[in-house]
């Protein structure tokens, strides 16, 4: 299966997959571990420093917090990526350097399917972190379960939620 040359998905494997993951990994590991730094000092700042008040601490380190937790979510969408990409390119670049492998056709099926499945994940990753999405999504499902494993005759149950 054979749609572009092998050495140009390598190129493009290690310019557009490899070293921007491996920078925005280190950035995001940098950022959080600065933003943890950060709340450490402050906390211990406030015991050195009596005039600084407790709640001007604790608003300094919710925000900060706040800030880690971004950087997290930040980072889980880049795992998301590497994840889903990584496979399909590495037997490209695998196959760049020895034409003579040829993995099989349903390892390429499945590779091919779990790099469009970022586009499936991305929405899902983001919408997950919206705290009025995830209540939604969790009423969704848990009615859904019941209706499904509880309520075989919905005509007589009254709570069964008709079209999910």
């Amino acid at each position: 299966m054979k749609v572009v040359p092998f050495e140009y998905l390598a190129f493009v494997f290690a310019t557009a997959i490899v070293f921007p993951s491996l920078l925005l990994s280190g950035l995001y590991a940098r950022i959080y571990w600065i933003i943890r730094r950060q709340i450490r000092e402050k906390r211990g700042s406030r015991a050195r420093d009596s005039f600084i008040s407790t709640s001007e601490v604790a608003i300094f380190c919710l925000l900060r917090q706040e800030e880690a937790n971004a950087a997290m979510k930040l980072g889980i969408l880049v795992l998301a990526f590497i994840l889903c990409w990584m496979p399909l390119y590495t037997i490209n670049t695998i196959q760049a350097f020895r034409p003579d492998y040829e993995p099989s056709e349903v390892l390429m099926h499945v590779v091919i399917v779990l790099s469009h499945a970022n586009s499936v994940v991305n929405p899902i990753l983001y919408a997950c972190h919206l705290t009025q999405f995830r209540r939604t999504m969790w009423i969704t499902i848990k009615r859904a379960v019941y209706n499904i494993f509880c309520c075989w005759n919905n005509s007589r149950n009254p709570h069964v939620v008709e079209g999910i």
